[in-house]
């Protein structure tokens, strides 16, 4: 009785695939072809039946699927039932593009257009035809567009001279202590759109982001002048720490591609653009172990704009941004592009 179920589901469901694809010139000859494959799909089922004996049915609903088991004894799939429904399959005009046919060692899955019929033949297993009927609820990840409120990242700052990281000739109080010169990305929201499967998205979001250049020097920043100088302190003055500090609202655009619709199971590579504005800057410095905070813009540039890009393996990745204006206003300091490094926390 069930099995007649199971036959009466997958007929609709052929019947459906079918029709909806696209119309052809001989209506009557695809209804007349159509329906010797639904006969001859019937007479496979019925045959199957034949070797199903003890048929329960049982019901198992959850927030994601609908199950129905059919539970059997002593079912046996070879070769001829295999090959004659792959034969089947290979209509696509008449039995649609969702109609597959997966093969192991152990089982069978014929896969409707989101529906799976698994027929297994394993002596473990106590559920010899399983069918799966896709949800009616949406999953988060087939959202074509997804916001995330919160991301973040961690890397190293560092700037160039002259495209390379050589010293700077005549600024040598610039040259930073590069392992604590940190950049901190804290993501305010990130939207993120499907293009094609998952497997290209678009991402455009905010990013408050945090820029520590550590000064190898005792010499502090000069503040309200139109250049970039360095004021050293007194003899026998114990300075521990010694850092321009820049924040910036960040507008970061990309393109993702993902080698898995499943995150944790995909390659990621991203490529975008950046373009953001300084919304504070600092000069912080520990001196005889008490902490002096000296606010100005430093002749720094207010706008900052250049290219992004991240790589990685499921939730790890590694990013690089490169900063196409300069980090000083032009004729005031050296040419300095900054750039950055290092892995995403938390985020796309």
């Amino acid at each position: 009785m069930h099995l007649r179920i199971l036959v009466f589901i997958l007929v609709l469901a052929f019947t459906t695939n079918a029709r909806a694809q696209k119309p052809v010139e001989n209506n009557s000859n695809q209804d007349s072809i159509l329906m010797k494959r639904i006969d001859e799909l019937e007479q496979i089922i019925k045959e199957m039946e034949a070797k199903i004996t003890n048929i329960t049915v049982n019901r198992n609903t959850s927030d994601s699927s609908q199950t129905i088991i059919i539970d059997g004894k002593g079912i046996s799939i070879s070769g001829d039932f295999d090959e004659r429904l792959k034969r089947l399959s290979q209509d696509s005009l008449l039995l649609g593009e969702g109609f597959k046919i997966y093969s192991n060692k152990d089982s069978m899955i014929i896969n409707i257009g989101g529906m799976k019929v698994r027929v297994r033949d394993d002596d473990h297993t106590e559920n010899d035809v399983v069918l799966e009927l896709p949800s009616d609820s949406t999953d988060e990840d087939d959202d074509p567009i997804k916001t995330q409120i919160f991301s973040l990242r961690l890397g190293l700052n560092n700037f160039l001279f002259n495209n390379s990281l050589n010293k700077i000739p005549g600024y040598q109080d610039l040259n930073l202590i590069n392992g604590k010169s940190l950049n901190v990305g804290i993501g305010i929201v990130n939207v993120r759109m499907n293009l094609i499967k998952h497997y290209l998205r678009f991402n455009a979001g905010l990013l408050y982001d945090i820029n520590n250049y550590r000064f190898n020097t005792d010499a502090s920043l000069i503040p309200k002048i139109d250049s970039v100088a360095f004021s050293p302190k007194a003899t026998g003055v114990n300075v521990s720490k010694n850092k321009l500090i820049s924040t910036y609202i960040m507008l970061p655009v990309n393109f993702t591609f993902t080698s898995n619709s499943e995150v944790e199971k995909a390659f990621r590579f991203s490529a975008g653009f950046r373009v953001g504005y300084r919304i504070g800057s600092l000069n912080k410095l520990v001196v005889d172990n008490k902490k002096e905070k000296i606010r100005d813009d430093y002749n720094l540039n207010d706008l900052r704009y250049g290219l992004t890009a991240s790589v990685g393996y499921s939730l790890f990745r590694l990013y690089v941004d490169y900063d196409m204006n300069t980090l000083f206003r032009d004729g005031v300091a050296p040419q300095l592009n900054p750039v950055q490094i290092g892995i995403v926390l938390v985020g796309f």
